[in-house]
């Protein structure tokens, strides 16, 4: 198992903001991004309650806007019993 380096708050957000819009970022979720920066090998106090990642992650500003917004309801789907009236 490797060390990991402890980062300050200002370390920590810099990280983060690398991590998740740098040249290799792809905008991922909070959890998924706080796993990518343990695997990298950094390690902040508030890190395993997620909160950092969770605040940032909600805060940005252009995945809020262009996020995919779903327009089906919330229920079960029902399959339809007899597909022959739409046969051709």
């Amino acid at each position: 198992m490797a060390l990991l380096k402890c980062l300050v708050p200002i370390d920590a957000d810099y990280m983060l903001r690398e991590i998740y819009e740098g040249i290799y970022g792809n905008h991922i979720g909070a959890r998924t991004l706080a796993t990518k920066a343990l695997r990298v090998g950094y390690f902040w106090p508030t890190m395993l309650m997620l909160q950092d990642a969770k605040q940032y992650v909600t805060s940005y500003d252009k995945c809020q806007r262009h996020a995919l917004l779903v327009h089906q309801p919330a229920n079960e789907l029902s399959p339809i019993c007899n597909p022959l009236p739409f046969a051709q």
